[in-house]
Order: C-alpha cells, then sequence, then structure tokens
C-alpha cells in the first residue's frame, strides 16, 4: 500500500499472521524516498516483488529441515535491500 506522509511516500505491508512470530512485527513500512507519485508507485510496486519473495523465502525455510539458517538468511537478505527502493 502506498501511504503519503508530510515527510514523503512510505510503503506498507501487512505481514502474514504465520510469518509474524519470525519478523517480530505485524506489518512492514519502508520509507520511497520520495514526494514524487510516480515515483513512488515504481518502488512501491518493487518492495512488494521484494516482501513478496520474503515471505516465499520464510514460508520454504518452516518447511524445511533447515529452518533456522534460511529463515536468517531470508530476513538479512530483505534487510539489506537498498533503501531507494
Amino acid at each position: 500500500m502506498l501511504i503519503r506522509l508530510q515527510s514523503g511516500f512510505h510503503f506498507r505491508r501487512g505481514i502474514p499472521v504465520r510469518f509474524r512470530p519470525v519478523l517480530g512485527k505485524r506489518e512492514i513500512w519502508h520509507s520511497l524516498e520520495t514526494l514524487n507519485r510516480n515515483l513512488a508507485r515504481t518502488r512501491a510496486c518493487a518492495m512488494y516483488g521484494l516482501t513478496s519473495q520474503l515471505f516465499e523465502c520464510i514460508s520454504l525455510a518452516m518447511s524445511s529441515s533447515e529452518e533456522t539458517s534460511s529463515l536468517n538468511k531470508a530476513v538479512e537478505t530483505f534487510q539489506e535491500a537498498p533503501s531507494h527502493i
């Protein structure tokens, strides 16, 4: 979801209930670092894709025997995503 605050646009997406214990939160908020609506939409689409990949990685890791290391890697990869996306 694209949210407009005075400081600029932000991306917001709810975290599925089954992934909340892993991520320790209910929503993902990320500054899109722009006041331009069109650029914000593009960046929000990219963030949606990244969060979808994160949820898929967590889902796969939760169903595998290497649960802890895979989960940690998925979360770290997401956290290292460029801040301008």
